[in-house]
């Protein structure tokens, strides 16, 4: 949690969150192994980078490896989980809308009819006004029962004690479309999983799914998210930390019937048994391949092997930009000092996670470091100003097209900024602001605002901000721009 502002939690893992509009919302955790456990609820905003302590009322009790789920009309849903030895099987919930009113903040314990046992390890995931909780550990066995909560009854109902997947702990599970869908996770002799299942939540079955190729080792403690139609997996514990990337189409994994399925005719060098078909009499069984999905389903890609994806060389002092599903890196310093050229790009795609370098033309920048680019109102504009070379610093401005990959130097037609790397750079619409940063023999306090032309490529610019009590002189800081303001 280095680098946050606000009331930055202790140290810790174990707590969970769920997003609410722009910002997260954190509970819980624990400081040190089996002591130290906490109670807390925080909200994170990732653009300020700055956490906000919560004074709530009725607390749940502290707890780790419990279950928490946003629900409909700003609320989230918070089920059972571990303290010391202790495992609960309460369920809470948090109104978030009450965050914007003046009403007091409180969790909410809900007495209902009937519950799942209590249980440490579970997964939660959301779909409309439900959620589904899978599996777990009681103290004595792990568990593979599916439960069901509807926020508008406020009520638990088991739809099966005991599904075809093996019992599990430690596991994800997220909803895509009207499936459920888990991943991995570990039982109780400690074997560790990573087999993929699909629960059909219209006609309550379940499916394992086939996977063809390498896949993410079976592990526990990991993380996963749906974006887009793709499963992510990130880290996790396999018998080592892990640091990982995976991801899955989902889109070909589910179907809304198994007769909508891609048939076999077209695709020969399949074997038979991808795309069988569960049985009729009830769940497919755990070890019965079925896969409700094309012959691409159950294709795993990592996105962390700079091997396979041929990454770029590790640098300081670059700049990025992200436009059209890619990231462009900039310029920069290698770990052998060696000044990297303007005129080819590293880009990486985020839709098929592979990076390709490219080739500018144009007036290519000189080669430089610790320079600043700002996206502009044409999103496909990129401006980049300044930076330096050894002892020469720069203060010459050039647009970028991202379609083309074409430099064009801009000419300053008027108050022209001293030259400086190591400043800040914010574009609010209308005009650039930089501010601050250092020379070979200065440092600076300096605010300038930019107007630019991307038609003429002409910039002229003016000194501001001495009225009030200026920031100190500085250099390799950071800044953002929040509505109008830097």
């Amino acid at each position: 949690m280095e680098g946050c502002g606000g009331d930055v939690p202790s140290k810790r893992s174990g707590m969970q969150g769920v997003a609410f509009e722009q910002e997260l919302f954190f509970f819980g955790g624990c400081s040190k192994y089996l002591k130290d456990y906490h109670n807390e609820s925080y909200l994170y905003d990732p653009v300020s980078l700055t956490w906000k302590l919560l004074k709530c009322k009725l607390s749940p009790p502290p707890r780790i490896d419990f279950g928490l789920s946003s629900l409909q009309h700003k609320r989230c849903l918070l089920f059972g989980g571990l303290e010391s030895y202790v495992s609960y099987s309460d369920t809470h919930i948090f109104d978030l809308s009450s965050l914007s009113s003046a009403a007091a903040l409180a969790w909410t314990e809900v007495n209902t009819k009937s519950h799942p046992t209590a249980r440490f390890g579970h997964s939660q995931a959301s779909f409309e006004d439900k959620v589904y909780l899978f599996g777990g550990w009681d103290g004595k066995h792990t568990l593979n029962d599916l439960w069901e909560f509807d926020s508008a009854s406020l009520e638990w109902a088991c739809i099966s004690k005991h599904s075809s997947v093996s019992p599990r702990y430690r596991h994800s599970s997220v909803c895509f479309k009207n499936f459920l869908v888990v991943f991995g996770g570990v039982d109780n002799s400690q074997t560790r999983y990573n087999d993929i299942h699909t629960f059909n939540l219209s006609v309550k079955t379940w499916t394992r799914v086939i996977v063809r190729n390498d896949m993410p080792t079976p592990r526990t403690f990991h993380k996963s998210v749906v974006v887009n139609k793709h499963l992510f997996v990130v880290g996790g514990f396999d018998g080592e930390k892990l640091n990982d990337v995976w991801k899955i189409d989902l889109s070909k994994l589910c179907f809304e019937s198994w007769d909508n399925r891609p048939t076999l005719s077209s695709h020969p060098s399949l074997p038979p048994n991808l795309l069988s078909k569960p049985a009729d009499s009830g769940p497919a069984s755990p070890d019965a391949p079925g896969s409700p999905g094309s012959p691409q389903a159950g294709v795993w890609r990592r996105l962390s092997d700079a091997s396979t994806l041929k990454a770029p060389e590790e640098r300081t002092g670059h700049s990025i930009a992200v436009y059209s599903d890619s990231l462009f890196v900039i310029g920069g310093v290698n770990s052998k000092s060696i000044w990297l050229s303007m005129g080819s790009l590293e880009v990486f795609d985020f839709k098929t996670g592979k990076w390709s370098k490219r080739q500018c033309s144009g007036d290519i920048p000189s080669i430089r470091s610790s320079m600043q680019s700002v996206r502009l109102a044409d999103p496909s504009k990129l401006f980049l100003f300044g930076g330096y070379l050894v002892e020469e610093f720069y203060n010459d401005g050039y647009l970028l097209s991202l379609d083309s990959l074409e430099w064009k130097r801009v000419a300053a037609v008027g108050g022209e900024i001293s030259k400086r790397a190591y400043y800040s750079m914010e574009f609010d619409g209308e005009h650039l602001y930089v501010f601050a940063g250092r020379s070979k023999s200065d440092i600076f306090d300096d605010l300038h605002r930019v107007s630019l032309s991307t038609a003429s490529s002409r910039m002229s610019s003016e000194q501001i901000g001495s009225i009030g009590d200026r920031p100190s002189k500085r250099f390799g800081h950071t800044s953002v721009l929040v509505q109008r303001s830097m």
